[in-house]
Formats: structure tokens, C-alpha cells, sequence
């Protein structure tokens, strides 16, 4: 093999080298941009997820808020409610010790 072919070979061996290393960063840049759109789309993601998140805890606070005020009124009818009771009660004793004393005077006796 002559010297000129040996430089010939090589500069072969370094051409396809060179054409390789292009195709390499043309394969890479591909990739790059792979994981780019990936990582816009994890973050889209991730901001829709706690979105929604923070809509079903506003929901949930709601829910609890509404549970608080039911559970209030029903306090408050009880409240009421016991209230009436124990008037009536004073007023059935009141009727009762009234038609007692009738019969003991002997209004009630015919």
C-alpha cells in the first residue's frame, strides 16, 4: 500500500467518522427536543393535577362549611324544640294541679 492510498484510506476513515459524529448530534438534537416537549408535557400535567386539586379542596371546604350550618340548625331546632317541650310540660302540670285543686275543693264532686 502506497503512502498515498494509506492518506486516502484515512481521510476515508475520517470522513465517515465526521458523517457519523454529524448524524450523532443530528440524533441527539432529536432526542433533546423529545425530552423537551416531555418535560412541557409532565408540566402541563402536574399544573392541571393540582388544578384540579385545589378545586376538589375548595369543594371539600364547601361540603364541610354546608355540614356545619346543617349541623348548627338541627342544634338550634333541638334548642327550640327542647324550649317548647319544657313549656308544655309547665303547662300540663299548671292544668293538672289546677283540675287537682277542683277536686280537692269539691268543685268535681256531682
Amino acid at each position: 500500500m502506497t503512502p498515498e492510498e494509506r492518506f486516502e484510506r484515512i481521510d476515508a476513515t475520517l470522513q465517515k467518522s465526521a458523517d457519523l459524529q454529524v448524524e450523532l448530534q443530528e440524533a441527539m438534537k432529536g432526542v433533546i427536543q423529545i425530552q423537551k416537549r416531555f418535560a412541557e408535557s409532565i408540566s402541563q400535567y402536574a399544573d392541571a393535577a393540582e388544578q384540579r386539586m385545589d378545586a376538589a379542596e375548595e369543594r371539600a371546604a364547601r361540603i364541610d362549611e354546608s355540614v356545619v350550618r346543617v349541623n348548627k340548625s338541627i342544634a338550634d331546632y333541638m334548642d327550640a324544640s327542647n324550649a317548647r317541650m319544657k313549656r308544655l310540660e309547665e303547662n300540663l302540670d299548671a292544668l293538672i294541679r289546677a283540675i287537682t285543686a277542683e277536686h280537692s275543693n269539691g268543685k268535681g264532686k256531682a
